[in-house]
C-alpha cells in the first residue's frame, strides 16, 4: 500500500471525525431544527446533518462516502483490515454509533452523536475526537458551522 495515500487518509478521516467539538452558551427553548452541511471530493463525499435548538447542537451525523481507491486498496477485503480497527474504538459508548458499509468499489461510514447522551469525557480519546474551547455547555452550532464553511463545506439547502 502507498504510504502518502494511507497518510492522507488518516488526515482526511481525522478532521472528518474531528466532530467539531466547540464551547457554546447555555440552550435556549427553541425547537429543534436542522442544517446540512456537504464536502465533495474525488477522494471523499462528507455529509454532515446537525440537529439543533437555538446555538446547542443536540445531535449530529456525519456521513463519509469514500471510494477504496482512496485508502490505496482495492478491495473490501483490503478496506475492512484498514478500518474495522477504527470502528472497534467507537464501539460501547452510549449516545455514539460508527458504522461502515463496505460496498463494490466504495464504503459508507456513518457517525452518530448524540449530545443529550453522550458522555464527552468517555470518547474523548478516540482517535478523531477532537475538542475546541470548554464543551461542558454544549457544542455550538455556530462555531462549528464557522469551521465548516472555512473548510470548504458548503450548506445544502
Amino acid at each position: 500500500m502507498k504510504q502518502p495515500i494511507k497518510k492522507g487518509f488518516f488526515s482526511l478521516l481525522f478532521f472528518v471525525l474531528l466532530v467539531l467539538f466547540t464551547a457554546c452558551s447555555p440552550g435556549s427553548d427553541a425547537k429543534p431544527q436542522s442544517k446540512t452541511f456537504i464536502n465533495e471530493s474525488p477522494e471523499m463525499t462528507t455529509e454532515m446533518i446537525y440537529t439543533y435548538e437555538g446555538d446547542k447542537v443536540i445531535h449530529q451525523k456525519t456521513t463519509n462516502t469514500m471510494p477504496y481507491s482512496s485508502l490505496g486498496v482495492t478491495t473490501q477485503e483490503e478496506a475492512k483490515a484498514i478500518l474495522d480497527p477504527i470502528v472497534e474504538q467507537y464501539q460501547g459508548y452510549e449516545g455514539l454509533t460508527e458504522t461502515i458499509d463496505y460496498q463494490e468499489n466504495q464504503f459508507i461510514e456513518v457517525v452518530e452523536v448524540d449530545y443529550l447522551v453522550v458522555d464527552i469525557e468517555a470518547i474523548r480519546n478516540i482517535p478523531g475526537m477532537t475538542f475546541d474551547g470548554d464543551v461542558s455547555n454544549g457544542i455550538s452550532l455556530k462555531r462549528s458551522e464557522e469551521m465548516l464553511l472555512e473548510n470548504g463545506f458548503i450548506e445544502k439547502e
